[in-house]
């Protein structure tokens, strides 16, 4: 539980949207990881899929360098996320035995924070989730889902929850003020 939470918290740092792009393990000749094709699904990138349940909590407790990290885990998936003040981001994700884990480096490779998802729906059941339905029906269809806004304590908060697909999606289900599902969007990790 107490695991679960420390996850909830980190993950309430996350950013709503993330916008994929993959990269190769190497570094390019400036030193830059390479940042491949933004439409490459992390499911047809990545070769390593680890099984250590500790991985996540080793790398959050010591907040490896992108360097070091890349070291200890070689990093096979790697986009940048342009944010609201206009620097970026660059999110480094791996598969696990149970879902993934998004790491989040500043532009000095520095870590920021993480996520460690788990995952258990295809793309495809997701398309049980209707418009009209409510949050409490999506809670219970994705019990792993992200549903932040309902902990934050404020109410300009996006209604949005995100949930993470083992076929290599993030869907993105909206609220409106009555927590009734508006609309429904994916997209690659």
């Amino acid at each position: 539980m107490k695991s679960y939470i420390l996850r909830l918290l980190a993950g309430m740092f996350a950013v709503t949207y993330i916008f994929v792009l993959s990269c190769c393990d190497k570094r390019n000749e400036t030193g830059m990881f390479n940042i491949s094709d933004e439409s490459a699904n992390i499911i047809d990138v990545v070769t390593e899929n680890y099984s250590d349940e500790d991985m996540f909590d080793k790398i959050d407790t010591e907040k490896y360098t992108l360097d070091k990290l890349n070291k200890l885990y070689p990093v096979e998936f790697i986009k940048k996320y342009k944010r609201a003040d206009d620097s970026y981001v660059d999110n480094v994700a791996y598969m696990t035995s149970y879902g993934y884990i998004i790491l989040y480096y500043d532009k000095s490779g520095n870590y920021e924070f993480g996520k460690d998802i788990i995952t258990e729906k295809s793309l495809k059941e997701f398309d049980v989730i209707n418009i009209g339905d409510s949050v409490d029906d999506v809670q219970k269809f994705d019990e792993n889902g992200e549903f932040l806004f309902l902990y934050t304590g404020c109410i300009d908060v996006p209604k949005i929850s995100q949930h993470y697909t083992t076929d290599g999606y993030m869907v993105m289900v909206y609220y409106d003020s009555d927590y009734s599902v508006t609309k429904i969007e994916n997209r690659l990790i």
